[in-house]
């Protein structure tokens, strides 16, 4: 029995897919899958004509590129779903391996950066929207789109994977010898998700800072934006930060020998706040504040 994509293969000319055919996979129709660009992007620069990745506006020029094949697809695994990928492809000293990236905060972008240091070092990349554009800190597409959830919580990193591996597979005749996925926050999270959902996706997985713990940690946020701005003087100005930063450095950065700027041993520091209070107002300008007994 044919599979769907030993269906695809069929959909495309008998011919070696090297970058001279990169537009040939425009070709690939199928369920749940449309491919809106199969572009050959010759070495230097590329300009985008449209961007979802905040930090890229439409008309932006990503420079220092090899050449490669850029592949932009369209996933629609329900009727609410649409998910933007875009998988990047060396032309030329391929490392035989995949990387797929993830994302920050509410996603809702895809990281041009993470896939241009990708080809770069020769990785074949993927990234993803996770099926809505957006600011990483904008959620309001979530409200009454429980499809979109679904693809922001963890469909989305996985088709982006699979349908990724299997153009890549048509493109260089074949499969990655090795596939890993790096990202932190939200991205560790996806990570986290993809091992414990699909293991079979990725050979080797980073998760950094992972946010994975949603109902402690929005739980969190919300509490510390409570106690924040419930009451003006609450709030802590950004001049006052180097002077806590400054108390805590003090109390607990030598508890493991070194004294070099980090607090390493979390559980044994003791920070007391109370030592910052003074008759006078703190000076930022202290290497350290002067506790109140010694006012």
């Amino acid at each position: 029995m044919l599979n769907r994509w030993t269906l695809a293969v069929l959909l495309l000319p008998c011919t070696d897919l090297t970058q001279s055919t990169c537009s040939r996979l425009a070709a690939i129709a199928l369920h749940h899958m449309t491919v809106s660009l199969a572009q050959p992007v010759a070495s230097s620069a590329l300009r985008l004509s449209q961007s979802s990745d905040s930090a890229f506006a439409s008309g932006a020029a990503l420079r220092d590129l090899p050449s490669l094949c850029r592949v932009v697809l369209t996933l629609s695994p329900s009727p609410d779903s649409t998910i933007k990928v875009e998988l990047w492809m060396p032309a030329q000293h391929w490392n035989g391996r995949f990387l797929g990236g993830g994302n920050g905060g509410f996603a809702g972008s895809i990281d041009y950066e993470r896939l241009s240091t990708a080809v770069r070092q020769g990785y074949a990349a993927a990234a993803t929207d996770t099926g809505h554009s957006g600011t990483f800190v904008d959620a309001h597409w979530a409200l009454g789109h429980p499809e979109k959830i679904v693809d922001f919580a963890y469909r989305a990193i996985h088709l982006m994977t699979v349908d990724s591996k299997a153009v890549l597979h048509l493109y260089y005749g074949r499969p990655p010898t090795y596939a890993y996925f790096e990202s932190c926050s939200t991205g560790g999270r996806q990570g986290l998700m993809e091992a414990q959902r699909f293991p079979n996706d990725y050979s080797g997985i980073l998760s950094g800072a992972p946010a994975n713990n949603w109902t402690g940690l929005l739980t969190s946020f919300g509490y510390l934006s409570r106690a924040l701005n419930l009451d003006p003087a609450s709030y802590i100005p950004p001049d006052r930060l180097p002077v806590i930063q400054s108390a805590v450095l003090a109390a607990c950065d030598a508890q493991d020998g070194v004294r070099d700027g980090v607090v390493n041993l979390l559980s044994s520091c003791r920070f007391d706040p109370a030592v910052l209070l003074c008759k006078n107002e703190p000076s930022a300008a202290l290497p350290y504040p002067t506790p109140r007994s010694q006012l």
